[in-house]
């Protein structure tokens, strides 16, 4: 097999299309002037103000963090509660052992 030379881009031909005057055709665009009615034309440009957005004071995130950090601390007081109601169940059956012998 021969090797192929390189090709010169300066060189290669490229297809002629024929312009049909679509988007990114080369032709002139035809310019309208209405006859009749108003041409509006602005000369300034100006703000153009829209409706605040009103943002939370505290992230989705942060108020689920929240949530998370009540319950676990809601579930630790019942859990203490019920530790100390074991402790005190236990001390007072004890005591009634003492007290009945």
């Amino acid at each position: 097999m021969a090797a192929k030379p390189p090709i010169n881009p300066s060189k290669a031909q490229t297809p002629i299309a024929e312009d049909d005057g679509g988007i990114g055709s080369s032709s002139k665009i035809k310019e309208v002037i209405p006859k009749r009615g108003y041409l509006h034309c602005e000369d300034e440009l100006t703000f153009v103000l829209c409706k605040p957005k009103l943002l939370p004071l505290k992230s989705f995130t942060m108020e689920k963090l929240e949530k998370i950090q009540a319950e676990s601390v809601e579930k630790a007081k019942e859990m203490m509660e019920n530790s100390n109601a074991y402790y005190i169940c236990t001390i007072l059956t004890f005591e009634d052992e003492l007290t009945s012998e």
